[in-house]
């Protein structure tokens, strides 16, 4: 790849393109010179993109508590039994705990630590958000083995990697938000297993901590007692 630095906005690594070598590099080259400087672009748009809807979630999860809150006080107001409040409240905390276990599997990232720290927190947490959270103990889709496979060209430095090993799984024997483990036999028989760590996880983490630690401020600033 031909490059002369790298520059770093939003956490992604972006090539800084040699534009005279760029117009005298062979066809393949040129390419791959090309496609990695817009991976690197996308990859930036992509982060702020899933920001924004972090952002935007969060600030509808919370309308829809505040909602809720509202309601409960109008029914104790106009003397309603306590079932009826409780009934309000079981029917966000089910919602709502649905929709944000249903993106912590689309962000994955941090996003599901998160959800399987959250899970085991039956002191703090509704009984709704536990039942929901526990599907990310184990429910973490795989990565595409297409996409692991290009990491392996890539970190092993090689076209094809069963030049160096004579079979890996496809089928990975463990998947976590961070990396996915592949059984592999090496060329000279030996039985191993592979950690393979997620592409560009590193980056979805370090924005992933920013808008954690963003939420967090803000909900203490505004509401502490939520």
């Amino acid at each position: 790849m031909i490059v002369v630095g790298h520059q770093r906005t939003c956490g992604v690594n972006i090539p800084v393109l040699n534009y005279k070598k760029l117009v005298t590099a062979p066809l393949a080259e040129f390419s791959l010179m090309l496609s990695n400087f817009m991976t690197a672009r996308i990859g930036m748009f992509s982060l702020a993109w899933r920001t924004g809807r972090v952002l935007a979630l969060a600030f509808y999860v919370r309308r829809q508590y505040k909602n809720a809150e509202a309601k409960t006080k109008a029914l104790e107001e106009a003397g309603k039994p306590q079932e009826a409040s409780d009934d309000v409240w079981d029917d966000v905390h089910k919602r709502m705990a649905a929709l944000i276990c249903r993106h912590m599997l689309e962000f994955q990232g941090l996003w599901i630590k998160v959800g399987q720290f959250l899970s085991t927190r039956a002191d703090i947490m509704p009984d709704a958000w536990i039942e929901e959270l526990r599907v990310l103990q184990d429910a973490v889709p795989a990565e595409r083995w297409a996409t692991t496979y290009a990491t392996l060209q890539q970190e092993f430095q090689v076209d094809d990697p069963s030049s160096l090993f004579a079979r890996i799984d496809e089928t990975p024997l463990a998947t976590a938000s961070i990396a996915s483990v592949h059984r592999a036999t090496t060329r000279d028989g030996r039985e191993v297993v592979i950690k393979v760590q997620r592409r560009g996880v590193d980056t979805i983490v370090a924005t992933d901590i920013g808008n954690l630690r963003f939420l967090a401020r803000r909900l203490a600033k505004e509401d502490a007692k939520f």
